[in-house]
């Protein structure tokens, strides 16, 4: 039974991308630094995890350049120049007891994020709901999915792509392109990749 089972293929649930509007709407509900959050995920393509470990001494102010730590602590170095993700980061408010990017209640690192995050999708949901509006809630992750599609529909490399969100192989960022048009793909992948330059 077992061998069988290594041998059927994992089901990957089918992206849902969040509307813009209904992001926005969930951005003027958070409290502290939770909206910068939210719009830094946008901006990168980070995942949560990331975002809520990075410190001041990540970003590079001169190259305009931030070091995200991903899963197994890999390192990768993202542009901050794109969807104005330099001016969201150069301008946090900062604590002097804390070199955290991200911060609440005196410098301290947020815990519980996801269930915070959710509660206040959540309470959006009823308030839309109340005043008769439009709303489909979203998880805080498909606010990468959000920006990969961005990204490749503004006719950006499907390979720089796979560098900027740390996939291992390409096959996982050729999701994204289900979203595209036939136009769109070509485009996404005739842009050649981007070479990593090794550190001196």
């Amino acid at each position: 039974m077992l061998p069988r089972m290594r041998r059927i293929k994992e089901k990957r649930e089918p992206i849902v991308l969040p509307h813009r509007a209904h992001v926005d709407l969930v951005i003027e509900r958070c409290p502290g630094m939770i909206a910068h959050i939210v719009q830094a995920a946008i901006a990168t393509g980070a995942r949560q995890d990331e975002l809520l470990k990075a410190h001041r001494e990540h970003v590079d102010h001169a190259r305009r350049q931030m070091t995200l730590i991903g899963k197994g602590r890999k390192l990768r170095v993202i542009s901050l120049d794109i969807y104005g993700g330099y001016d969201l980061i150069s301008s946090l408010p900062t604590y002097a007891r804390s070199s955290l990017l991200f911060w609440h209640s005196e410098g301290r690192a947020y815990k519980n994020f996801s269930s915070q995050f959710a509660a206040i999708v959540a309470r959006t949901a009823v308030w839309a709901t109340e005043a008769g509006l439009d709303f489909r809630p979203f998880r805080f992750h498909d606010l990468r999915h959000l920006h990969a599609v961005t990204w490749l529909k503004d006719g950006r490399s499907i390979y720089d792509l796979q560098n900027r969100l740390g996939h291992t192989s390409i096959k996982t960022t050729e999701m994204y392109c289900a979203y595209l048009t036939p136009e769109e793909h070509r485009a996404a992948k005739g842009v050649a990749p981007v070479r990593r330059q090794r550190l001196c």
